[in-house]
This record gives structure tokens, sequence and C-alpha cells, in this order.
């Protein structure tokens, strides 16, 4: 199963999901006129005009302010929905647990298809969508947008209930909005879009867990890490610069002991103990195993 599938529920929110998927039912409540507050009116800064679309363009030129853009936006791209935090930040916004009525399994065809391609159940114990979380819509929109120079600009807070995202850009939110809800209403397409982006997510996790307990995804996920490694080999430390050097390929071996190894044969080394220097700041002690090694057994020389 790929990562970030955890089963989806549409039929209820999650207890931390509560803040945004509020949002949801005040919207339903108020016909979305009422969502968010009227503030003083505003217009984008000419530089971000310039590189969002015509639709947008024409909004702003026609001098709506920003609830009215939200308004309309949420109006003609049901049931995804813009909430402004009042903070200088803009979410898009899609409530899973809440859809209800023609959008309640908005998109989950695409989902469930690749569930059968895969060869997963559709469903746990009868009420759960196997795929289809927040999580999974996240590698999807990062998919639909991965050449777009903007994407960047966007951060994520997803979760299993509810995919969102946000942006100090109205304008941008708009854009990458609209675009997006239009891939999904693409049925085959979307459906092709949602089996790329999930297997491509599934084989980077896959990826990730091989090296996650190696020395490999230690001076990965610690570029700066000064290294005190007792190996099978024997004893060797290794500085952050050689570290940079072992995973680019710059230096094909290193001294353990009185052994030279490989440099491929030591990242694959699973770490069997890890403990943080208390006195000196991204300093380690390591013990490592060779790959298959049982615990405790010592390879012959």
């Amino acid at each position: 199963m790929a990562a970030g599938t955890e089963g989806t529920e549409r039929d209820f929110g999650l207890p931390d999901a509560i803040r945004r998927m509020g949002k949801a039912l005040e919207m339903r409540l108020s016909d979305i006129g009422n969502a968010c507050r009227k503030i003083e009116d505003t217009v984008e800064p000419l530089h971000t005009r310039r590189t969002m679309g015509i639709h947008t363009q024409q909004m702003e030129g026609a001098g709506m302010d920003i609830k009215q853009r939200i308004d309309r936006f949420n109006r003609e791209n049901r049931p995804f929905y813009i909430v402004d935090h009042d903070s200088g930040e803009y979410s898009l916004c899609l409530a899973l647990s809440f859809l209800e009525g023609e959008y309640e399994n908005f998109g989950q065809e695409a989902f469930n298809r690749y569930a059968v391609e895969i060869g997963d159940p559709v469903m746990k114990n009868g009420r759960w969508f196997t795929h289809g979380s927040g999580h999974e819509w996240k590698y999807v929109f990062e998919k639909a947008f991965e050449d777009d120079p903007n994407s960047g600009k966007i951060k994520y807070d997803c979760e299993t209930g509810g995919f969102f995202c946000y942006a100090e850009s109205l304008a941008l939110i708009e854009e990458f909005g609209s675009r997006f809800r239009a891939a999904c209403m693409d049925g085959e397409k979307f459906t092709e879009l949602v089996s790329t982006a999930l297997k491509e997510a599934a084989e980077k996790e896959r990826l990730a867990a091989e090296i996650r307990d190696t020395l490999r995804g230690f001076l990965t996920e610690n570029p700066e890490g000064i290294a005190d490694i007792m190996t099978p080999y024997g004893f060797l430390q290794l500085t952050a610069e050689q570290g940079r050097q072992l995973l680019n390929g710059d230096r094909k071996s290193v001294r353990a002991g009185d052994s030279e190894v490989e440099a491929e044969e030591l990242l694959r080394q699973k770490i069997t103990h890890i403990q943080q220097d208390l006195f000196q700041d991204g300093h380690f002690q390591i013990r490592t195993e060779a790959p298959g090694q049982a615990a405790g057994q010592s390879l012959s020389m």
C-alpha cells in the first residue's frame, strides 16, 4: 500500500480536522456568501498578476475585493473552497469527511480504480475507502503541478480526512485550485494522474524505508553530522565532508580498523544503535551491522 494510504472514512471528521472542517459546515449553512468576513478592498500586487491566468486578472481588473473573489471561487469550484486566514495566508481545502450530495464521493472513483489496479481492496470493513486519503490527494496535487515554477510556493497540511494546502498569494491559490478541479473533472485523465502519482509515491516510500535505518539514511538526514562509528570491521570517524563524499561517490572507500571498506558496503550497513553526544551538537555515536547480519554476530575477516 502506498505511503499515506490510511483507511479513508468519509462518514465523519477526525478531531484534529475540526478547525478547518468547520469551515465546510459553515459554508453549507450560510450558502457560502457569509463564509468569510468582508475586509477592505484590495488587489494583488502587479508582479503577481503578471504570473497568474487571464481569469484572475479579469477579476482583479473588475475591482473585486478578497471576499468577493473567494465567494466566486467557492461557487464555481465546489467542492473545493478557499479560506482567508486573516494572516496573509489562504488555504485551498477539500474536506473529504464532509462531502455530501453530488460531491459525496468526489474523485473517489479514480482512487478505487487504482486500488483494483494494484490488487488492494476498494473498501475496508465495508465502510472505509482503502485509498483516497488527504495525504494521497496531496501526492496527486503535487504531480499535477510538478512542472509549474510556482509549485514551490505551495505548502501542505493534509490529514486523512481532508486535503489542505496554503500560500501567501490568493491569486496563486485561485489559479491552482481552478486548474486542479478541472483536472479532477476529466475522468480518464484524472484516473491516470492518480495512478501515476500514487505509484511514484509508493516507490519513494519503499526506497526511503530501505535506507531509513542505514548509514546512507543517517548521512542523508544529517548532512552536517560527525559520526563515531563502530562497524563489524572496526572503528572509524566520519566528518560531514567525508559523509558527503561517500554519498555523492567522490570517496570510494574508507578505513575501518585495519580494513579498507568500500563506500557502498559501508553505506548499506544497518544502524543498530545511535546516540547523540550531549555536549557536542551534531556529534553521534553509532554501531552498525552488515545487511543480513544477526545482531551481535561478527564478520569473519
